[in-house]
C-alpha cells in the first residue's frame, strides 16, 4: 500500500485539531502562541517526513543519489570508473641529431595540452615520441594527422607537430552516474557465476570507456569465448582501437576461470544501414531530428549478429510522425 507524505498544510490542520481536542477553549488565532507552536511542530514534522523519504530512496540502487550509489557499488566490490589520460605518439620534424626533451609541452588549437613522456632524437628528419594529455578526459583524444604545436621553440625542430598514425586515445571522462547505476543493476540481476556469459559482459564494462559488450561462447571452438564491445562516448567513432581491445582483454584475462581455453576480444564489424524516408509531414528540421534521434536510440539496443526487426524501425519513425513512407530498408 502506498504511503503518501502529508503536506505542511495538512500537518498544520492536524496539529490544530489535536490542540482543539486537548484545549477546547484555547485561542487559535493566527498569532496566538498555540498557533505558532502548531506551525513550528508542523514544519519540523514535514522536514522529518522529507528526510525519511530521502533515506528510503538511498536504500535502492535505482533511486539512490550519486554519493550513496557509489557506496552501494563499493559494498559489492565495484567502483565508478575514473577519468583517464589520453596517450599516444606524435611526430616531430627537424634537423637530424636534435633532441626532443622529456616533458616537452605541445598544444592543440583548442587549448588541450600534451607533454612528451620520454625524450627523442630527430633521425631521417623526424622523431616519433610518446605523449600524454596534461588533463584527464576524452577531450585529450586526437585523430591521426591532427596538427599540434610546441609551446616553446626548440632550435632545429619545427614548431608544428603531427599526431602519429595510431592517434592519441585512451582518454575518458569519469563514468556517468547513470551508467554506473545501470552496470550495478545488471550486476545484482546477474550475479557472478564463475564465467557465465553475463560475467564477461560485466568484466568488459568495468574497463574505462566501455559502454556496451556482448559475449559469444564457443564461437571459435569448444571452450572458447568471444567478447565484442563498443565505446559509445568515444570521439571519432564507437569502435575500439588495438590498444583499447588489449586493455579489455588483459582485464578479462585477470578474471577468467582456468577452464576457458581461449578468450578472443574484438570490435564488432561496422555495418552501414541506409534509411530512405519519403513524404514526411511535417517535413521540417524538428521532425527529421526526432526521427534521427529515435533511430540512434534503436541502434543502442541492437546486438551484433542479431536481426534488427523492421517493425522496430517503423515504430521509431511513427512515434515522431505517422505521415511518411519508409522506402528503405524494407
Amino acid at each position: 500500500m502506498a504511503f503518501n507524505i502529508p503536506s505542511y498544510e495538512e500537518l498544520l490542520e492536524q496539529n490544530k485539531a489535536n490542540i482543539r481536542a486537548k484545549f477546547p477553549d484555547a485561542s487559535l488565532l493566527s498569532r496566538s502562541f498555540l498557533t505558532v507552536f502548531a506551525k513550528v511542530v508542523s514544519m519540523t514534522t514535514y522536514g522529518l517526513y522529507q528526510f525519511g523519504e530521502w533515506i528510503f530512496r538511498q536504500i535502492f540502487i535505482d533511486t539512490a543519489d550519486a554519493e550513496n550509489l557509489e557506496r552501494h557499488a563499493q559494498n559489492r566490490g565495484k567502483s565508478r570508473k575514473e577519468a583517464s589520460f589520453a596517450a599516444g605518439n606524435v611526430v616531430f620534424t627537424g634537423t637530424n641529431g636534435v633532441s626532443i626533451p622529456n616533458g616537452t609541452e605541445i598544444k592543440r588549437a583548442d587549448g588541450v595540452i600534451y607533454n612528451t613522456t620520454s625524450s627523442g632524437v630527430i633521425a631521417d628528419g623526424r622523431a616519433v615520441v610518446p605523449v600524454k594529455a596534461a588533463n584527464t578526459g576524452k577531450s585529450g583524444n586526437a585523430e591521426s594527422g591532427s596538427v599540434l604545436s610546441m609551446t616553446s621553440a626548440i632550435v632545429g625542430v619545427s614548431v608544428t607537430v603531427t599526431v602519429a598514425d595510431s592517434g592519441i586515445s585512451g582518454g575518458y571522462d569519469i563514468e556517468d552516474i547513470e551508467d554506473l547505476r545501470a552496470r550495478l543493476k545488471s550486476f545484482v540481476q546477474n550475479p557472478p557465476l564463475g564465467g557465465a556469459d553475463s560475467d564477461y559482459v560485466a568484466w568488459a564494462k568495468e574497463v574505462s570507456g566501455v559502454t556496451r559488450a556482448w559475449c559469444y561462447p564457443n564461437a571459435m571452438g569448444l571452450g572458447t569465448v568471444v567478447v565484442r564491445f563498443v565505446m559509445d562516448n568515444k570521439s571519432g567513432g564507437i569502435l575500439p582501437d588495438e590498444n583499447e581491445i588489449k586493455a579489455v582483454r588483459d582485464y578479462i584475462m585477470s578474471k577468467v576461470p582456468a577452464t576457458v581455453e581461449e578468450v578472443y576480444v574484438m570490435a564488432p564489424t561496422a555495418k552501414t544501414v541506409d534509411f530512405v524516408i519519403n513524404d514526411l509531414s511535417p517535413n521540417d528540421d524538428d521532425t527529421k531530428a526526432g526521427i534521427r534521434s529515435n533511430l540512434e536510440d534503436l541502434f543502442l539496443t541492437a546486438e551484433p549478429g542479431k536481426v534488427l526487426k523492421l517493425n522496430a524501425v517503423r515504430n521509431a519513425v511513427i512515434t515522431v510522425t505517422e505521415d511518411h513512407v519508409l522506402t528503405a530498408p524494407t
